[in-house]
Formats: structure tokens, sequence, C-alpha cells
């Protein structure tokens, strides 16, 4: 059994002004490219494109609050800039300061109503604050949505609703064929968000509580209840400079053109 830290993501929160990425995906112009087959930016990528060590996350105190649904943007900032050279901007205290404006939480008395915040309300402060510059909605049972947004945008953030299971498991994954156990049910252990940072044809690599965690596809497919993309600005600060992707910041805003809350 691993160490886990706290969960803190309430049901939920829908607006129906939120953007759906899906015709920006599936159209055209602005679609977003094709993703490979694999990508991992939970890890350093070497000059000639392999993987190399991963990558040192924070927790962002994720280990003691219920901060998950501002600790992933901590994360997301984490992969980017490592990816792109610059110098992180989103430190333990910017997610508590979130935490505290998005929640019932107070920074003053860490101790009481610690009762988590909704991925939204997340969403829109970093946002506003400059962090992101923008964010849409995505279904996150469409494989080709999830892999083409961690590719381009070095990650999807997302809301689980974990079963009891998962605390044993060292790879997240649903029960065996047959099996009826109430530990697998949708929010028996409560719920959680993270960033999703990396794919293969197996599963998917999420960031929490500091590490990098491995789920299967299936695993992801029934307890993912919702997901979004998230820009991060350091994607988009040179419209003339390639993205660790290998896409033109330029590419990126005019999909982001037609993105908006």
């Amino acid at each position: 059994m691993v160490a886990v830290g706290q969960l803190g993501r309430r049901p939920t929160k829908s607006d129906a002004r939120t953007v759906r990425l899906a015709p920006i995906v599936a159209g055209s112009p602005g679609a977003l490219p094709a993703a490979p087959l694999a990508r991992n930016w939970g890890r350093h990528y070497l000059a000639n494109g392999d993987q190399g060590d991963l990558i040192s996350f924070g927790t962002f105190n994720n280990m003691t609050y219920g901060d998950c649904t501002c600790a992933s943007f901590g994360h997301l900032d984490q992969a980017v800039c490592q990816a792109t050279g610059a110098k992180p901007t989103i430190a333990t205290s910017t997610v508590l300061e979130a935490y505290d404006a998005i929640s019932v939480w107070d920074r003053s008395a860490p101790t009481v109503n610690d009762d988590g915040a909704t991925n939204l309300d997340a969403l829109r402060w970093f946002k506003k604050q400059g962090l992101i510059v923008a964010y849409a909605s995505i279904n996150e049972a469409n494989r080709t949505h999830v892999e083409t947004c961690i590719n381009v945008c070095h990650g999807v953030y997302a809301g689980f609703d974990l079963p009891l299971s998962a605390q044993k498991q060292k790879v997240w994954d649903v029960a065996p064929p047959g099996k009826r156990d109430p530990s697998y049910d949708r929010r028996s252990w409560g719920g959680h968000a993270a960033m999703a940072v990396g794919y293969d044809d197996i599963g998917v690599w999420i960031v929490t509580w500091g590490r990098l965690q491995f789920m299967t596809w299936s695993f992801w497919y029934t307890y993912t209840e919702e997901c979004n993309v998230a820009i991060h600005r350091q994607l988009v600060a040179d419209v003339g400079k390639l993205s660790p992707a290998g896409f033109l910041a330029g590419q990126i805003l005019a999909t982001l053109a037609t993105v908006k809350d």
C-alpha cells in the first residue's frame, strides 16, 4: 500500500457557459493536432526525444489539507515549466491562497472546515489570476480528446470518484471480471482532483500527492467524473517559439480563439 494524502474534490459543479472542446478537436480550422502513441510530461525529455528521469513534483500541502483541486495547478505548472525551461510560478502559498479563496477553508484556522472545493471554482480562480489563459470541458470518455489535450497542453484536469480499492493498488484498476466487492464502488473512498500528464496504450499517468500514479484506461473510464483542459500561460508566451510538443504557440492560440468562458 502506497502512502496517500488528502482528498478534497466536492461534487461536480457545472456551468452552461463552459465551452465544450469536442467540436474544436474534431473540426477545422483550428483543430488540435494528432497525439503520438504515448506521452509523459511527468518525466524529463532528453535531446534525442527519449524519456529521462522523473520530475520532482511537490505535494502543495495536499498530504495535510484537502486542497487537491488547487494543488493540481501546481503540478501542471511544474510539468510545463520543466519542459519549457521556465521558472515555476505556482508555489505552495499560491495553492493555499486559491484554496482559501474558493472554499470554506481558512488559512488562519487550517484544521477547521477542510471540506474541499470544486474543480470549476479552481479553474476560474487560476484563470482570473492569469496563471492559465483559458480552459474548456472535454469528454473524459473520448480517448482521442484526452490524449490530444495531454500532448498539446501537458495535462488535463480531472475529477475522480475514487473507490476504496485504490488505496491498496500500486496501479489503479477496476475489479477483476465477475468480482463483486463494494470497495470498488464509485466514491466509496471520496472525490479527488488531479492533473493527468501522461498516457500510453495501457493507461494514464496522473500527478497526486507529489508523485506519479498510473491507472488503467478501464479505471479512467469508470471513475473519472469530469475533465477539463487548462492552457498554461507559458505555452503561449512566445508565438514564434515551438512548444515542447513541437507546435507553434500561434497554432495553440488559433484554437484558443474559439475557447472563451
